[in-house]
């Protein structure tokens, strides 16, 4: 588990990307 801080950034950033996408 070693993936867990890319992993972290990778998540918020695919967040933001739906979320975005979303409130389109």
């Amino acid at each position: 588990m070693k993936l867990r801080r890319p992993d972290t950034v990778k998540s918020n950033v695919f967040n933001t990307v739906i979320e975005r996408e979303t409130a389109r």
